[in-house]
């Protein structure tokens, strides 16, 4: 009885497992048929720091901001990258895997876009910034890569069951993924930790 109450509790997550991720990618294809039929390239927003993320002296404000849309952006990044792994060997899904690797290719352009512009303002940031800013280039460029790999197996193999050389790009997706936004996070929290601890300082420096 145990054993069959533990399939059946497997069988109900699959369910809405399924059942949301056929809603996210609804979601996903809506929204990404909106941003064909424009003519022209939308730039990412930008994303208003909350009040208690106090600019660093020494800091660019300007890479602030720009680490925290890449994070907005890697995020959403690794969960598309880890859903696709997930659901690679379900029949249901097989016909959909063209459509997330375009949502997945297309969160990584958006980060190379702030990431072209983090390499623009480097040289006014502090050197936690920098070197943020130096690991982030090399860790999204080998995602890119893999993703063009993931993206080339795919269409020159049509919808064959995903196994092989395919499922390890998937893997490495989903790995350099979750990689990326680890380091962007991690990049984000030492900056307001950080500033959080500079402001004390500078209070109790002025009593």
């Amino acid at each position: 009885m145990k054993r069959k109450a533990l399939s059946s509790l497997a069988a109900l997550a699959a369910v809405v497992f399924v059942l949301a991720f056929s809603a996210r990618r609804a979601v996903a294809q809506e929204q990404n048929g909106a941003t064909q039929s424009q003519s022209h390239t939308v730039e990412p927003k930008s994303r208003p720091l909350p009040a208690s993320d106090v600019a660093l002296a020494g800091d660019s404000p300007v890479l602030n901001d720009l680490l925290h849309q890449a994070r907005f952006e890697s995020a959403q990044l690794d969960v598309d990258a880890d859903s696709l792994l997930f659901v690679q060997r379900s029949e249901e899904f097989r016909e959909s895997h063209g459509v997330e690797l375009n949502i997945i290719r297309q969160h990584i352009n958006e980060i190379g876009k702030l990431e072209a512009r983090m390499r623009e303002a480097r040289d006014s940031g502090s050197p936690w910034q920098q070197n943020a800013v130096d690991q982030i280039g090399p860790l999204l460029q080998e995602l890119a890569d893999n993703m063009e790999n993931a993206i080339a197996h795919y269409n020159q193999n049509g919808l064959i069951h995903p196994i092989g050389k395919y499922a390890d790009y998937l893997k490495a997706n989903a790995d350099l993924a979750a990689k990326l936004h680890t380091l962007i996070s991690d990049a984000v929290s030492y900056g307001q930790a950080k500033g959080k601890y500079d402001a004390l300082d500078r209070a109790e420096g002025s009593k």
